[in-house]
């Protein structure tokens, strides 16, 4: 499936949904990870997604592992993280990524639940 297919699909899904490469760089992101990071989709084409603000120190180390485990296994994994959001308040979300393979590259698959 070509990136811009997965993109388009993923606008209809409530979850947060993003596309990233294997460095954690979004590619993609549907309107309910715009809305939170509380930035445009375009504007956020290229960030790490780990640098956004949104993840503690230790969630992000937690992600981090859980994505290098989902690129060089294939297996989809899950963690329970908190999001600190727009307004400042924590909340706990769980956290999916899985591999995927579009052209030459894979890519991550990464939705946070609400």
């Amino acid at each position: 499936m070509a990136e811009e297919q997965l993109c388009a699909i993923t606008t209809l899904i409530s979850d947060a949904i993003f596309t990233c490469d294997s460095r954690g760089r979004i590619k993609c992101a549907n309107p309910a990870a715009a809305s939170l990071i509380g930035m445009k989709a375009e504007a956020m084409a290229e960030k790490n997604l780990l640098d956004t603000g949104i993840f503690s120190e230790a969630d992000a180390r937690k992600i981090a592992s859980l994505f290098e485990k989902a690129l060089s296994t294939g297996i989809a994994g899950r963690e329970v993280v908190s999001l600190s959001g727009k307004d400042g308040a924590v909340s706990a979300r769980t956290i999916q990524a899985m591999a995927l393979r579009a052209g030459q590259e894979p890519m991550l698959l990464v939705t946070i639940t609400f």
